[in-house]
């Protein structure tokens, strides 16, 4: 069972026994349809960190691509909102195609994080496959959650510390407006 896409086939007439001749057409060319049916859908993520750990993610198909050519799949970053991380804040979202090479039936999704200043504990980023090239369908898991750890800490000045890191500048208390 191989995902290889249509192919044709051309039969050449190049003789004849018993006397009988050759017509004009000695050619002929069908078409085969591929019969093969493959999806995709996520398989595995990795947890990234800042500064500079990426998520990954595993697009994987249901047979080996032998297709000729990449197999191209779309995806989508923030599941519907649910995800703690910010897109283009927390990580890079510049990129939303994946190949799937042709002999192979995975691909990678990196998904670069954005070492930021803020202290905000670990967050999730999700990516969701939304569709790929060549006929091909989604599997039953096409939604991936990974975690980026922050590399911010706090440092406790005074007895007390908000959640930025910041404490009080002793001119009265500034978590009760004073």
């Amino acid at each position: 069972a191989f995902l290889e896409g249509s192919e044709t086939a051309s039969v050449t007439i190049t003789g004849a026994s018993g006397g009988v001749g050759l017509g004009a057409t000695v050619t002929q060319t069908a078409n085969i349809t591929d019969d093969e049916t493959a999806t995709v859908q996520l398989t595995a993520a990795t947890d990234g960190a800042e500064p500079a750990t990426a998520l990954t993610y595993t697009a994987t198909l249901s047979t080996t691509n032998n297709t000729g050519g990449p197999i191209t799949v779309t995806y989508a970053y923030n599941n519907g909102g649910t995800d703690t991380a910010t897109p283009g804040t927390d990580y890079n979202n510049a990129t939303t195609t994946a190949d799937i090479l042709d002999g192979t039936n995975s691909a990678v999704i990196t998904v670069p994080v954005i070492d930021d200043a803020f202290l905000e504990g670990s967050e999730t980023a999700s990516v969701t496959i939304t569709g790929a090239s060549g006929g091909v369908g989604l599997g039953a898991t096409v939604t991936q959650t990974a975690n980026i750890t922050d590399d911010e800490t706090a440092h406790l000045v005074g007895g007390r510390v908000d959640r930025r890191g910041r404490s009080p500048n002793g001119f009265g208390d500034p978590w009760r407006g004073q």
